[in-house]
């Protein structure tokens, strides 16, 4: 009687061995596949010889047949070890025809949609891990398109390649992805949970917005959801402690007095929970998270609360920043109207419709906003990052030496009054001059400048004097980091050359103020 099946492993062992690729046989054939294969290592020229990729590996199971019905049977137990390890896996079908050799040869590669048969007829058993499974067998058709080119040892080499044409990292890689998705494209599955209270959809709510961490719950059951095929995963009774992680979107939140007004513009963490899809529409809720305030919208009953976040007076932020959450304050200080116009937006597009929040009794920081917009102007003025850090309660101490570095950089050349103490008398009425110094350090930067100021002395009691500015003169200006000390030479240098270059031009009378002039006003 023939044993066609020893026929097929023998022939298939002498096409391997005529190509140089070594088939190691399987002694105990009980996992699935009757041959490793591994094909030799290529060194190339392109490449250093430690470089060269791993060998191709890959398992062979050989089904041999006198008949021609274009079908093998192979039990699931073993589809599954050939589905999923991570090597490349086939199935070599002989046809002998009743001759001697095969007449023709084919070539099952165990491919995505072969992995999908077999991963969805194991979902379909309903096993867990703590089940038997009873395992069928799985019937798997071929046809031309996985027919050898020749019945030969060098057409089975061919095919083998072109099914791992990347190499064996690659292949593995994907086959390993592949296992980790199939099945799951509509989500991995969900979880049920039961929960006792007045209103436990407001609080299943708030825990998905993020407004609380966690609830406790009388059940949970986690679903495992394949091929739309349900399985219980597990299931936690009376005490359970339920805990979301949060749904958001990345996007902006948009601000304007009224139409006709550009808007004002903060980056937005929107929390968007996936129970906003089933809860009726009145109890769709929305949370926008920003770095200065949150807002819970509840969009079809129109209302929107807004809050500042604790200690955002205390936040260090750039100045661009600081500048947008100064205009929202004054816009929701109610200046301008009694509501004002906000839009979401979520990759530049309308997110949600356009609403509008009711402005407050807030004090409107007007002050706080003119000496950020002044810092922004020193800050380009000096051609330095604008992306300095500072909070508002380090803009308020700042106050007065930002106005006054500001005026003196670049304010009008007339109309500056420096005030001094001097000891030595001064002739009242007569063109003099003033040297000061100022030193502004704004977040992590010193910003210096050495002036030349030419006006009138006049005094305001008996060692006390000021001068009004007729004309001013930088003669040098710069900036350091704010770890870096300032050249004490170079600014005794540069004073000294605007105190000659005024008695040059005739003025007689040339004062140095001191450093502690209090106009001059240094602050973190």
């Amino acid at each position: 009687m023939r044993d066609v099946g020893r026929m097929g492993e023998h022939q298939f062992e002498l096409w391997c061995g005529a190509v140089g690729i070594v088939a190691n046989k399987s002694k105990t054939d009980m996992t699935g596949w009757d041959y490793l294969v591994e094909f030799p290592v290529e060194h190339t020229s392109e490449r250093p010889v430690d470089l060269t990729p791993s060998p191709l590996e890959c398992r062979v199971q050989v089904k041999s047949s006198d008949r021609t019905r274009k079908r093998v049977s192979i039990s699931l137990r073993n589809a599954e070890r050939l589905a999923k390890t991570s090597m490349p896996t086939f199935i070599c079908a002989l046809e002998f025809d009743g001759m001697e050799s095969p007449q023709r040869a084919y070539l099952i590669h165990i491919g995505e949609e072969l992995i999908r048969r077999t991963l969805k007829r194991l979902r379909a058993l309903g096993a867990t891990p703590r089940t038997h499974v009873r395992y069928p067998s799985l019937s798997l058709s071929y046809g031309d398109s996985q027919r050898l080119r020749t019945a030969t040892g060098e057409s089975l080499k061919e095919a083998i390649r072109a099914h791992v044409p990347d190499g064996s990292e690659r292949y593995q890689q994907w086959k390993r992805n592949l296992l980790a998705t199939l099945g799951y494209e509509d989500g991995p599955g969900y979880i049920t949970v039961q929960i006792a209270g007045n209103d436990p959809l407001g609080d299943l709510s708030d825990l998905s917005l993020g407004l609380r961490e966690s609830m406790q719950v009388e059940s949970v059951a986690e679903y495992d959801s394949r091929f739309g095929i349900d399985c219980l995963i597990r299931q936690c009774g009376e005490g359970a402690t339920l805990s979301l992680g949060p749904a958001t979107l990345a996007g902006s939140v948009r601000f304007r007095a009224r139409k006709s007004l550009p808007w004002t513009e903060f980056s937005a963490k929107i929390h968007n929970p996936s129970m906003n899809r089933v809860v009726p529409c009145e109890r769709i809720r929305f949370r926008l998270e920003t770095e200065f305030f949150e807002i819970l919208l509840e969009p079809f009953k129109g209302m929107a609360k807004f809050k500042f976040l604790p200690g955002v007076d205390q936040k260090r932020v750039s100045l661009v920043a600081l500048k947008d959450f100064l205009k929202l304050r004054c816009l929701l200080g109610g200046q301008l109207s009694k509501r004002v116009l906000m839009d979401v937006t979520v990759g530049g597009q309308p997110f949600l419709p356009e609403a509008s929040l009711a402005c407050g009794d807030l004090r409107v920081p007007k002050t706080e906003l003119e000496m950020v917009q002044e810092a922004l102007q020193l800050a380009t003025v000096y051609d330095i990052d604008r992306e300095i850090s500072l909070s508002l309660d380090a803009l308020r101490r700042l106050g007065k030496g930002i106005r006054t570095f500001y005026r003196m950089v670049e304010g009008p050349e007339e109309g500056l009054t420096v005030a001094f103490f001097r000891d030595e008398p001064l002739l009242v009425g007569e063109t003099g001059g003033v040297v000061l110094r100022m030193f502004l350090r704004l977040g992590e930067h010193v910003l210096y400048c050495v002036f030349g100021i030419i006006g009138s002395f006049e005094r305001m009691d008996d060692k006390r004097y000021q001068l009004v500015s007729r004309d001013k003169r930088f003669h040098k200006r710069g900036v350091v980091a704010g770890d870096m000390e300032i050249d004490e030479l170079e600014m005794t240098d540069l004073g000294a050359s605007i105190e000659c270059e005024m008695n040059a031009n005739g003025v007689a009378q040339v004062v140095v103020v001191s450093d502690n002039w209090d106009a001059c006003t240094s602050a973190l």
